[in-house]
């Protein structure tokens, strides 16, 4: 079982493959794509400009260093679609992103499948892509991927049938391990986050002096309003603070539901699901990725060596329960904080 760890800057790339990383993924928005799309149309799912490259003189550098460790590097372009005006510039940086060493491609867009399905470079399916059942596995084998990033939300009887689909496809089951996991579907989201950038400062400020009310009406006529206390730290529409209030007849259920979805306290909160490769030994899974393409070095490390050492134990083939046991203090130790019910995912 591999695991596969963000990575930012060549430099960083020694101390993540000490820690125990397997792969790397990045992701590149270059000053071409800053000056004609902006980060708020990136072409990846990460908005952020500061969790991505920005060029690739520096995605040559980081292929390299990783290489000399035998290392390989997939490079993420997994907006969930791409416009007409913006193939000519993604196509022309893809193939500029092959010819400075790239291993594998991480994509959403069917389209964008469709064009590179005859070019010499792996493709990976991305989580976005919403691979919930076995037919979906079969119509993405039709384009050639060899990899499939399963969604978080499937359940561990669900993972093990694709899990073993997938093998029997000769394509390789990819899982997240450990990510600020959102209740909302990845695949399904519309949320735009990239706002809190700096670039965005003039955006913030008018966000911020006048404060508005989206109103959002649902069959059983509950509105959630969504008051913007907006700040620079939180514009991600997933960290907003929603209040919920019955239009019409009251519904507690449906009312208690949505403002659990939508609690600011839960959302995107650290997760994990190490616990649960106990359940998934047998499973074949062939990676797990770590999410968190801008968190600081030391923050990935630590990450890393969670998940190693966790795997390591796994290895002892010791039953569930130790397994557990073991892996929460292993949590407490690295991270110094007791692990929580709340973390897991």
């Amino acid at each position: 079982m591999k695991i596969l760890a963000p990575v930012i800057n060549h430099k960083d790339v020694k101390q993540l493959v000490d820690s125990g990383s397997d792969e790397f993924y990045c992701g590149i928005i270059t000053k071409k794509w800053m000056d004609d799309y902006s980060h708020m149309c990136s072409n990846n799912r990460l908005e952020h400009i500061y969790g991505n490259l920005k060029s690739f003189k520096d995605l040559k550098l980081l292929v390299e260093e990783s290489h000399s460790y035998s290392k390989p590097v997939f490079l993420t372009i997994n907006a969930p679609y791409y416009t007409k005006q913006q193939y000519n510039t993604l196509m022309d940086e893809i193939n500029q992103s092959i010819n400075a060493g790239v291993d594998a491609l991480i994509i959403n867009d069917i389209n964008l499948l469709t064009e590179l399905k005859d070019f010499k470079i792996e493709l990976h399916l991305s989580a976005l892509s919403n691979c919930f059942n076995k037919n979906s596995i079969g119509f993405f084998k039709e384009f050639g991927v060899k990899r499939i990033v399963l969604p978080e939300h499937l359940s561990i009887s669900e993972i093990k049938v694709l899990s073993k689909e997938l093998n029997k496809n000769n394509i390789k089951p990819e899982l997240f391990i450990l990510k600020a996991f959102c209740q909302n579907i990845d695949g399904l989201c519309t949320f735009h986050h990239g706002l809190n950038d700096k670039k965005n400062n003039i955006l913030i400020e008018k966000l911020k002096q006048k404060s508005k009310e989206v109103l959002i009406r649902n069959s059983d006529n509950l509105i959630v309003n969504n008051l913007i206390k907006m700040n620079s730290s939180k514009m991600s529409p997933c960290l907003i603070d929603y209040k919920i209030k019955s239009s019409e007849k009251e519904n507690s259920v449906l009312k208690n539901n949505i403002k659990e979805h939508f609690s600011s306290k839960e959302r995107l909160m650290f997760k994990c699901a190490v616990c649960s490769l106990s359940e998934l030994k047998d499973s074949d899974i062939h990676s797990v990725k770590i999410a968190g393409r801008s968190e600081s070095p030391s923050k990935k490390s630590k990450d890393i060596q969670f998940v190693k050492e966790s795997i390591n134990i796994l290895n002892k083939d010791i039953e569930k329960n130790k397994f557990v046991s073991e892996t929460k203090n292993l949590f407490s130790e690295i991270y110094k904080k007791k692990c929580s019910k709340f973390n897991c995912f």
